[in-house]
């Protein structure tokens, strides 16, 4: 994150696919629950893995991004 300033659009399009993660999170989080195939179920907990971990970056992104363009 080097760059100071961010564009409005890209604050924009980075929290509308931040919803769309959360919204696949919340999906992915319903459907392991009925799963019974233990290598599906375990791609599916990879899965909800993957996507906390890009939700967590993309927060501290935004986060920053807030804070420089309060500046």
């Amino acid at each position: 994150m080097k760059n100071s300033r961010y564009g409005i659009h890209e604050i924009v399009d980075l929290r509308e696919l931040l919803n769309f993660k959360w919204s696949c999170l919340d999906e992915a989080k319903q459907r392991v629950k009925v799963i019974e195939n233990k290598e599906l179920k375990s791609l599916a907990e990879e899965s909800i893995g993957q996507l906390t971990a890009s939700i967590n970056k993309m927060n501290e992104f935004i986060s920053a991004s807030a804070v420089r363009m309060q500046q």
